[in-house]
């Protein structure tokens, strides 16, 4: 991914804003000193940029993006953002916090992976958004408990979020304080063969590797006719994932996917 710049004293932002999106830029913004455009890499997307704009490559103003997500989410600016009903607004350190709202998630701004910017998160926030609150839930590799604290504010009575990371935990826990959500939110640092006990509703966002490895001790944590959603899954090993959860009894239900990733949905068979 790269950033171009459009200085507004170089050309009419204007005019040059239905050019540069004829390219399919992956989002743009339009300020003050002009247009921000943030593009996926291509062989030849600064001869395609230079002829929207006609002027020479060398001209162009080209920066490095916002990197988010452990690296794996490329952003023009880190900015609130609307998804599944849910407002998720990013905290930068040093910043005073707004109060929580009813329909929004406060995020430290911070490496850990849950900016909510990703697709595979953005996946299971529109699956979670589609279930009736779950009394319990268990959220396997929660990062920075983005998942968790979303199906909390949908209604869900209490969350548990597990990760090995260290610092996952340390923000999640964090995320939970800046909610006003902590009462109902606890992070431990551990996997899902902990001894966790079951919840009517898992989550798992992670690996599709890891997914398959772990495929015995994720589904056993699943409640009796309970629901799990996974998602991390590159599409083209979706069935793959999917045939490693049918072995260890549970069923298939609907899947949805987005930029080549997928979120299985997945009930409990017994």
């Amino acid at each position: 991914m790269r950033v171009l710049t459009v200085p507004r004293a170089e050309l009419d932002p204007e005019a040059a804003l239905d050019r540069l999106l004829s390219l399919g830029p992956v989002d743009i913004t339009e300020g003050i000193g002009g247009l921000r455009v943030l593009f996926a890499e291509s062989p030849s997307l600064d001869d395609e940029v230079a002829r929207a704009l006609g002027r020479s490559p060398g001209r162009l103003h080209w920066s490095a993006p916002v990197l988010r997500d452990g690296g794996t989410t490329a952003l023009l600016e880190v900015r609130p953002q609307r998804v599944a009903g849910l407002w998720l607004a990013p905290v930068v350190d040093g910043a005073s916090p707004p109060a929580p709202t009813p329909d929004g998630l406060l995020l430290r701004d911070s490496p850990v992976f849950g900016s909510g910017a990703h697709p595979t998160t953005v996946l299971c926030l529109e699956a979670l958004a589609e279930l009736p609150p779950a009394p319990r839930v268990i959220d396997v590799g929660t990062g920075n408990g983005v998942l968790a604290l979303a199906a909390l504010r949908l209604g869900a009575g209490v969350a548990l979020g597990v990760d090995t990371d260290p610092l996952a935990v340390q923000e999640a826990r964090a995320n939970a304080t800046l909610n006003a959500l902590a009462d109902r939110f606890t992070a431990t640092l551990s996997g899902p063969d902990a001894g966790l006990g079951r919840a009517p509703l898992v989550l798992a966002n992670v690996l599709a590797a890891p997914l398959q490895v772990l495929a015995p001790a994720i589904a056993g944590l699943v409640a009796s006719d309970g629901d799990l959603l996974l998602s991390g899954i590159p599409e083209g090993v979706a069935e793959e994932v999917t045939r490693a959860y049918l072995h260890v009894g549970m069923r298939r239900g609907p899947v949805r996917s987005r930029g080549g990733w997928t979120c299985l949905h997945l009930r409990a068979g017994w």
